[in-house]
């Protein structure tokens, strides 16, 4: 296998992909890239040759490989965040806080009371009133676990 000379995770839908996707096509023309996807069915979006999150993990030889995280708050960087965690590289914030993307990884994990932890953390009493409530679904577009 020949390998890249640059790996890139980076959200490829959502409001975070549209944003991040003429950086990733430019990518794509300018250096031989491979680009990491959260699934089979975001494959189509990457600009170029793209390799599932799972199996990304298994490739060992790509760990020699510079990679680029872009990070989105936006639950549709969840893959990157977790790629970032897991192999060094440049990380980038395409947005200046995270949220969002860590309320949507908490809660869709079935960690909610990670997140009521974090609020009432950072904000104290009326923190962890509000973690309570978006874990309820209230200010939250998704239906509550």
């Amino acid at each position: 296998m020949k390998l890249p000379q640059l790996v890139v995770s980076a959200p490829m839908r959502g409001p975070a992909g549209l944003r991040v996707a003429p950086l990733l096509a430019a990518l794509a023309q300018a250096c031989d890239c491979r680009f990491i996807v959260a699934s089979v069915a975001e494959r189509d979006l990457a600009p170029g040759p793209a390799l599932v999150w799972s199996g990304w993990l298994d490739q060992t030889a790509l760990e020699a490989v510079p990679h680029l995280h872009v990070l989105a708050d936006d639950a549709a960087a969840a893959h990157a965040l977790r790629a970032a965690l897991h192999r060094p590289g440049l990380t980038v914030l395409q947005d200046p806080g995270l949220a969002t993307l860590y309320q949507s990884m908490s809660l869709d994990g079935g960690q909610a009371e990670a997140w009521v932890r974090a609020q009432a953390g950072e904000h104290g009493g009326a923190g962890r009133r509000l973690g309570r409530a978006q874990v309820a679904g209230l200010f939250n577009p998704r239906p509550p676990h």
